[in-house]
């Protein structure tokens, strides 16, 4: 059988220090090969020919795919553990043909022919310091304290992702629509019978059940301090909490001092900033619908924020739609308390904390066309009863076309149950897109916060509804707090340091160095949080394995929208400042990055980690002046957010590029070709990404896959896996990776790419679906 090289010492990621190689050395030695592991056989392949608009030209289809195996391809992580014949994986190769058409080949194969055992939560007791807290503070004052509860031997999430996501209809929907059911009323026996001891417990000791969660399990309950060591001494139970958010919220509004380097909100979009103009000019903005994973008119976000609901202003014309006096894009309105409620009005203040309304301006508010027709807000140069297209443009953010959700998270002891309500106790048709937190909350136990959570294991109920939030198919990004860094120690705090979450650093549009209409030297804000995470891996924990960061974006933006009067007003002195200002700026584009998607056939950008990966790769890997061409920093990630337009127009081509999804089950190389044919003669870049999909519901160690690309030369002028050729890679123990090869590294006219997925040990779950894109383009990705 052939074999293939392990990743060498010479090969190793400049970005790992040498404790981490240390640990490495210590945890287990690398095999000197691994074991070079067969494609897995096909079952289907379609191949597409599109127009640049989307248009079907031709299709051919090979094999035959059951509707079954159409869901397990549009969720492969949930599909490992709920079909229970056979996986189907779904690869989608797109590439530029030349004559502006994309043409676009999905391969459906079979790979498992085994049922899997389903993983439990059977970890140790863990008590969060909130637990600690309320137990003193009810011995205190002679009251019951209310605790979260989360019993020992709750199952990874196994129900079906909805058929209709993935384009089934007819009575072959009915079937799969049953099965859901059918495996959500298996669930809901199973919490129940788990969760029956507990109840007894609280209730023979004259506590009180609050909630009970019938999908994940978790109970709110009331007990006497007199029986508290008595519960801890269940050996039943896994996790106690409060759900309580002690953090704040860190921004700069209004206070920040105003340089000559400041940044207009929209001046971001500009092509030599975000390149976001792009998208909007081709028309992808967020007004596209995504019929099928909801019925909503357009792409939607939900502005998650810790704010009382008289700090929501939905009445601010930069929520408007595209025209004077248009209809209002708020698609949802929903105050929190212990439960949710809908509101169709906000009892708006107009004053106040207006971080809410700073937030979802930057992701997608809009006062281009006259949206601000007849109300001066604040525009000083504002002559009745319009607004100049330069202040417009100034005051739009990244989608201003997509649909905003409101949520207003109030009460902080409950905070995991606007979460929880945001997926599950809303109808399909209002599941949001993607969620953009700003509030975050220390992560701490007894043993200490380490500083402030740092800890990738989900071990609070909010935790567990992110993670199935994103199985479910949502993106979830984060701005975690800002926290100067001191020295290497990691100051990431929940949920942020949670893989399933798109984790966003802030640069500091302030900065000298950050010129007015370039990304150029921008560096980061003093107080944009540092990774570097532990990670357990196999039998051992590595060291700082995880950075936790996944890009950074601008921060210190003016122009944003305010909380003030009934039409929203314009800031433009002071600006808004943090990681609250950078993650919007991501929410935007992915919706932008989904818009495209969806226009030109390709629904893989419903898939949450397909588009977590694609949107590593829209990053700009120049650091201050340091590139890195492989691998990931602990405070930039894998660099500055940077969009790439894979479009007709010319401004990339030729470019090519390929998702492929693969979930692995044993150690060895997968070998994956991601273009069929030789790279054109003017390529300057081939960039390749890898990320992981682990979750830990159920478990606290992940999977180790690393990743190596390869210039190879073709064989009869086309591609085929190869262990030979240029080599680079990155070969840390993070969950996403990254390499990149230019054509000053080596010869890239005419020759093919290989990518060898190493996986070197497999987590407790028994599987990591992982996610490889690949691009090819004709300029670099800091240009």
């Amino acid at each position: 059988m052939a074999l293939v090289s392990a990743i060498g010492c010479a090969d190793e990621n400049t970005n790992d220090n040498s404790e981490l190689r240390e640990h490495k050395q210590a945890l287990y030695e690398r095999p000197e090969h691994l074991q070079l592991l067969e494609k897995p056989a096909e079952i289907a392949r379609t191949t597409s020919v599109r127009s640049s608009t989307g248009e079907l030209i031709s299709e051919s289809t090979h094999g035959a795919v059951t509707p079954r195996q159409k869901l397990a391809a549009a969720n492969p992580t949930v599909a490992f553990f709920t079909d229970r014949q056979n996986l189907a994986h779904h690869d989608v190769e797109v590439f530029d043909d030349g004559s502006n058409t994309t043409t676009i080949n999905t391969y459906l194969v079979s790979e498992y022919t085994a049922p899997v055992p389903l993983p439990t939560d059977n970890r140790e007791l863990r008590v969060s310091q909130s637990a600690w807290d309320e137990i003193g503070r009810a011995a205190a004052s002679g009251e019951l304290a209310q605790l979260l509860l989360k019993p020992k031997g709750v199952p990874f999430w196994d129900i079906p992702v909805q058929a209709a996501e993935v384009g089934i209809t007819g009575d072959d929907l009915a079937i799969l629509q049953t099965r859901r059911n059918t495996a959500i009323h298996d669930r809901e026996l199973t919490i129940a019978r788990l969760q029956s001891p507990l109840i007894q417990f609280v209730a023979e000791r004259n506590g009180e059940i609050l909630s009970l969660d019938p999908l994940i399990g978790w109970m709110q309950v009331t007990v006497p301090v007199a029986a508290v060591n008595e519960l801890l001494e269940l050996d039943n139970l896994s996790r106690v909490s409060t759900g309580r958010d002690d953090s704040t919220q860190d921004n700069c509004v209004g206070s920040c001092t105003q340089p000559a380097q400041w940044w207009p909100l929209g001046w971001g979009r500009v092509n030599t900033r975000l390149g976001v103009d792009r998208f909007l000019s081709a028309g992808y903005d967020g007004g596209r619908s995504n019929s099928g994973f909801h019925s909503q008119s357009r792409l939607n976000i939900a502005v998650m924020e810790r704010a009382t609901e008289a700090n929501w202003n939905d009445e601010a014309k930069v929520f408007l739609s595209s025209s004077s006096g248009g209809s209002s894009r708020i698609s949802k309105r929903q105050a929190c308390f212990s439960t949710c409620a809908n509101r169709t009005n906000m009892s708006n203040s107009f004053g106040g904390d207006d971080h809410n309304v700073n937030v979802a301006s930057i992701a997608l508010g809009n006062l281009e066309n006259q949206q601000g027709y007849g109300h001066v807000m604040a525009d000083m140069c504002y002559s009745y009863p319009d607004h100049c297209s330069d202040w417009e443009e100034r005051g739009s953010g990244m989608a201003p076309e997509a649909q905003l959700q409101m949520w207003a998270d109030v009460d902080n002891a409950n905070r995991w149950r606007a979460i929880y309500e945001s997926v599950y106790e809303t109808s399909g048709s209002h599941k949001p897109d993607v969620i953009n937190f700003s509030t975050s909350r220390l992560d701490c136990d007894a043993s200490g916060c380490d500083p402030s959570g740092c800890n990738p294991a989900s071990s609070e109920a909010d935790e567990d509804y992110i993670e199935i939030a994103e199985l479910n198919g949502v993106l979830i990004v984060n701005a975690p707090r800002n926290l100067t860094p001191s020295g290497s120690t990691c100051n990431l705090d929940s949920p942020g340091d949670l893989p399933a979450t798109f984790t966003v650093g802030a640069l500091n549009g302030n900065s000298s160095t950050c010129p007015s209409y370039d990304l150029g030297n921008c560096s980061l804000r003093s107080n944009s949080p540092q990774g570097g995470m532990d990670l357990n891996i196999g039998s051992g924990t590595v060291s700082m394995a995880m950075s936790g960061i996944d890009v950074v974006a601008p921060s210190n933006v003016a122009y944003h929208t305010i909380n003030t009067a009934g039409t929203g007003e314009v800031q433009d002195g002071g600006t808004f400042g943090g990681t609250s200002a950078a993650a919007p700026h991501v929410s935007g584009l992915a919706i932008d990055l989904k818009d495209w998607g969806l226009s030109t056939g390709q629904t893989w950008v419903n898939s949450p980690g397909r588009l977590h990966t694609l949107l590593l790769a829209m990053t700009d890997r120049d650091f201050n002046g340091t590139r890195i061409d492989k691998g990931r920093d602990n405070r930039w990630g894998l660099g500055k957010l940077r969009s790439r337009l894979f479009d007709s127009g010319g401004y990339l081509s030729p470019w090519r590029y390929s998702m492929q999804t693969r979930t692995i089950d044993t150690t060895g190389t997968l070998q994956v070709v991601p273009f069929s044919s030789p790279l054109a003669s003017s390529t300057k870049i081939v960039k390749c990404v890898l990320k992981e999909d682990e979750y830990f519901l159920s478990k606290s160690d992940a999977s180790d896959i690393t990743m190596r690309v390869r210039i190879t030369s073709p064989t009869g002028g086309t591609c085929s896996a190869s262990s030979s050729g240029y080599s680079r890679s990155d070969s840390s123990f993070d969950l996403k990776h990254m390499a990149a090869i230019e054509d000053t590294d080596t010869t890239l006219s005419g020759k093919c790419v290989t990518v060898d997925l190493n996986a070197y040990t497999i987590s407790s779950s028994g599987s990591s679906t992982v996610h490889a894109f690949c691009y090819s383009a004709s300029r670099y990705d800091y240009e």
